[in-house]
């Protein structure tokens, strides 16, 4: 995964430039490639990183350390403590109390998690913002955030992979269709390459039925 953030731009972000951005928001933030890249894309921006596994978290918050962004060990959420279950790296998945049928048998840890409202308000997000979302199905706490519709229509771009347990995918085009007339949705073409090969990614109107793909909302 951290290959194809370096070497393809999955998320986009090679547009951008120092001073260009004020904040980024890594829900996600895994070991920490996305921060990174984006650091050194935009040394001057504000980066906040979320990862909510206690090893990735320690890997990132040491990366951070050495490149000065910030990193912050919970999950997004609905604002409950969320039931880790284990995967692969950068697969983990967190569970509420009413997903008790997906807990392991014997939980390893709960982790604190927070709406992505609680979120803008904790880190003070403002200005112009880029807010990346890749959290294994974690997407599924936003769906029903009606206070985070005014803050995803003032980011300059939102990065969003929608996975199976993230909710339908009629659900998804219905939220999608809340931003129409603020930004533009794209789908990545992960079969797609430009000169340099960088990801490409294409005009749609609606997530189809496959949900889990990458999708960017950048601001008209």
């Amino acid at each position: 995964m951290a290959g194809n953030i370096w070497r393809h731009d999955i998320y986009n972000l090679r547009k951008y430039y120092p001073g260009s951005i004020d904040y980024f928001l890594d829900i996600g933030g895994c070991v920490g490639a996305t921060s990174l890249m984006f650091k050194m894309i935009d040394p001057f921006a504000k980066i906040r990183s979320i990862e909510p596994c206690k090893e990735d978290y320690a890997k990132l918050k040491q990366l951070g350390d050495e490149w000065g962004f910030r990193s912050y060990n919970f999950a997004l959420g609905d604002g409950k403590p969320l039931c880790f279950g284990r995967k692969n790296q950068g697969q983990h998945r967190f569970y509420t109390e009413e997903e008790k049928q997906w807990w392991p048998e014997v939980p390893e840890y709960l982790v604190e998690s927070k709406t992505i409202t609680e979120i803008f308000d904790l880190f003070h997000i403002g200005g112009r913002y880029i807010v990346k979302v890749d959290c294994e199905g974690g997407e599924r706490f936003i769906l029903n955030d009606e206070k985070s519709m005014p803050l995803i229509r003032e980011s300059i771009q939102f990065n969003i992979e929608l996975h199976r347990l993230g909710g339908e995918v009629d659900a998804w085009a219905k939220w999608f269709n809340n931003f129409k007339t603020t930004h533009q949705l794209y789908k990545i073409n992960k079969m797609g390459r430009d000169d340099k090969n960088q990801v490409l990614y294409h005009e749609v109107d609606a997530p189809d039925n496959n949900n889990q793909s990458e999708y960017m909302l950048v601001k008209k």
